[in-house]
């Protein structure tokens, strides 16, 4: 339970942040904000910096999807560096996604991104792959699409998929 002048407090922030109180979005990011003391914040917007964030560009994704600063700092590490050094991706393409980082690495993630990689390097897909689709569609979607349909030029990307051959 937060103490009344510690919710003022956090009311405040969120509301110098830009969040509007009429909006869904305003009361998660109480719950978020509160729950986090300001050295995990402080961390969390370190972490984006590093990736070449300006903190209004963090203030935006938290803007638009305040639970992605509950992700943990390794969390964020890992998305950020398959998503821009591995997989290409520019950090404009995760602000406007935000969401990908409350996706499950190991589960959603990776594994879609293995897939994509290898029928890029085989040149059966094209490199500007939309990344807020690719990963926002359902697993049926994403097998049918990407694997079931290229299976037969490239037999081991159900293993891709799976984890059971490494590419990234």
């Amino acid at each position: 339970m937060i103490r009344n002048s510690r919710f003022s407090e956090t009311v405040k922030e969120i509301m110098r942040m830009g969040l509007d109180p009429s909006k869904g979005s305003f009361v998660t990011a109480i719950g978020v904000l509160s729950s986090l003391s300001k050295s995990s914040w402080e961390a969390k917007l370190e972490i984006y910096k590093r990736w070449g964030w300006s903190e209004d560009e963090v203030l935006s994704i938290f803007r638009k999807q305040p639970i992605c600063m509950k992700s943990s700092e390794k969390k964020i590490m890992c998305i950020m560096k398959l998503l821009v050094t591995k997989m290409g991706y520019d950090k404009c393409q995760c602000l406007q996604n935000p969401v990908i980082l409350m996706l499950s690495y190991k589960k959603r993630i990776l594994p879609r991104c293995s897939v994509i990689k290898v029928l890029i390097s085989n040149g059966l897909v094209e490199k500007d792959r939309s990344l807020g689709t690719m990963l926002y569609m359902s697993e049926k979607d994403f097998l049918q699409k990407y694997v079931t349909n290229f299976v037969e030029k490239n037999p081991d990307l159900l293993n891709v998929y799976q984890g059971k051959t490494n590419v990234l």
